[in-house]
């Protein structure tokens, strides 16, 4: 337990500084993102409402999308990760030890249809037992 009267110096203090802020979301355009299927989905699921953010950083790992806001926010996989399938499972562990809810949404799933993607996803979210 650290108590002071006063905001403590050096790291504690740096750290107690740092902690008073919440983090800024990355930000930047649907489109930064290289894959056409991403894009097209983020494009979708902006055009239903949904606060996205593409390449979204977790640790060591990028989440293909990160729909929603705070506690709210769900993580959105759109392919098999490029480092391949063992590099794919360990992400999906790592997120789910992190407490982050993920939604596989490739492609294949919706015959390559954005649209119908980002309608059943933003239904998923609303109800996740569906």
């Amino acid at each position: 337990m650290v108590t002071s009267l006063r905001s403590p110096e050096g790291i504690i203090g740096d750290y107690l500084r740092y902690a008073e802020q919440p983090p800024t979301p990355p930000a930047g355009p649907v489109t930064s993102t290289s894959d056409p299927w991403t894009r097209a989905l983020a494009v979708e699921l902006e055009k239903l409402g949904r606060p996205v953010r593409v390449d979204y950083p977790v640790g060591r790992w990028q989440i293909d999308l990160c729909v929603g806001e705070d506690t709210e926010a769900v993580g959105v996989v759109c392919g098999v990760h490029p480092g391949g399938v063992a590099a794919h499972v360990e992400r999906q562990r790592a997120l789910a030890r992190a407490g982050w809810q993920l939604y596989d949404t490739f492609a294949s799933h919706w015959n390559a249809d954005p649209i119908r993607a980002a309608l059943d996803l933003a239904a998923r979210i609303r109800d996740p037992h569906r």
